[in-house]
C-alpha cells in the first residue's frame, strides 16, 4: 500500500487535526496533504521520474514529514544521508546514487553545497532555510535555479519557492505511478458495508523530537 493513499484517506477524516507537531509548528492532515501534494507535483514537473532520488540533509523537522509522503506520491526514492556525515561521505553518495535533488536545511547548506561540487552530480540544491546568496561572480539570483540537470555555483533553489511550483490537490494533482488512485483530497463514496468512522493511526500526533 502506497502511504500516499493513507494520507489522503486521513486529510479526508481529519483535515484539521494535527498530524506533525515539531516544537511550536504544527501541520493539520489538510495542510500535511496540500504540501505533500505540491511538493510531488513540483518535482515531477523539473523532470524527475521512476528510478530517481531525492536525498535530504536536516536536522530533525517536520518539513522532512512533507519530502517523505511526497516522494510516495511521485513515485521516486529517497536516499537516505545521515545528518552527521562529513562531505566527502555525502558526496560519494551523490556520485554514486540517482540522487536528482538535494534538500538540507541552514545547518548543512555548506557541506551539502561543497558535496554537490565535489561529486560533480547534477542534483537540484534545495533549501529549507532561506537559500545562500550566490557567490562571487554567479549570475544565478538568490532563490532560484535552473533544471536539475544543471546547477550553475550559486543556484540554490528555496523550499518554498520549489512548492510553489507544485499543483494542490485537485484534477491537476498528479497520479501515483504506483497505485491507480489519485493523488488528492477528492471525496469518494464509501462502500455501503462500512458504517464505522475509520479508526486513527494512533493516539497521538507524530511529534519531532529535538536533536542534541
Amino acid at each position: 500500500m502506497n502511504l500516499g493513499v493513507y494520507l489522503t484517506r486521513s486529510a479526508r477524516y481529519w483535515p484539521d487535526e494535527p498530524a506533525v507537531v515539531c516544537a511550536d509548528r504544527r501541520w493539520t492532515f489538510r495542510r500535511l496533504e496540500e504540501e505533500a501534494d505540491r511538493l510531488a507535483s513540483a518535482l515531477l514537473g523539473r523532470g524527475l521520474g521512476p528510478g530517481d532520488a531525492v536525498a535530504s540533509l536536516a536536522w530533525n523537522r517536520g518539513e522532512l514529514v512533507v519530502v517523505e509522503f511526497a516522494l510516495y506520491k511521485a513515485g521516486l526514492m529517497r536516499a537516505p544521508i545521515n545528518a552527521r556525515l562529513g562531505r566527502a561521505e555525502i558526496a560519494h553518495i551523490l556520485a554514486y546514487a540517482p540522487v536528482r535533488a538535494l534538500i538540507f536545511d541552514a545547518a548543512h547548506a555548506g557541506d551539502a553545497l561543497a558535496a554537490i561540487a565535489a561529486s560533480g552530480s547534477d542534483c537540484l540544491p534545495v533549501a529549507f532555510d532561506e537559500p545562500p546568496a550566490p557567490s562571487a561572480g554567479s549570475t544565478a539570483p538568490p532563490g532560484s535555479a535552473p533544471s536539475p540537470g544543471a546547477t550553475p555555483e550559486g543556484a540554490v533553489l528555496g523550499y518554498g519557492a520549489l512548492l510553489a511550483e507544485g499543483a494542490g490537490p485537485g484534477p491537476s494533482a498528479s497520479r501515483c505511478p504506483r497505485t491507480t488512485r489519485r493523488c488528492s483530497t477528492s471525496r469518494r463514496a464509501r462502500p455501503a458495508r462500512s458504517r464505522r468512522r475509520p479508526r486513527p493511526w494512533g493516539t497521538g500526533s507524530p511529534t519531532c523530537a529535538s536533536s542534541s
